[in-house]
C-alpha cells in the first residue's frame, strides 16, 4: 500500500487562480508518477493470489416484502 501525504498552504491572495493551477498541476505529477509503468490489463499482486476487498454496504430503502410468502411485491 502507498499512502501520500500532500499539504496545501491556502493563498488569500489575488493570485488564487495562479494556485489552483499550481496545486492541480502537482497533484496531477504525483498521480502521473504513481501510475508510471501501470497496466490496467494485469490485476494488482498479479500471480501472489486472490486479493481480498472488502467493503461495506448502506441501504437506504428496501421495497415491499410479503411475510406470507417471503417474495417481492414488485415484478
Amino acid at each position: 500500500m502507498t499512502t501520500i501525504k500532500v499539504e496545501m498552504v491556502n493563498n488569500t491572495n489575488d493570485d488564487s487562480l495562479t494556485t489552483n493551477q499550481t496545486k492541480s498541476f502537482i497533484v496531477t505529477k504525483i498521480l502521473d508518477n504513481l501510475l508510471k509503468g501501470y497496466d490496467r490489463q494485469i490485476r494488482p499482486n498479479f500471480g501472489e493470489g486472490p486479493i481480498e476487498i472488502l467493503f461495506d454496504i448502506l441501504v437506504n430503502s428496501f421495497g415491499p416484502i410479503s411475510d406470507i410468502d417471503m417474495v417481492s411485491d414488485k415484478k
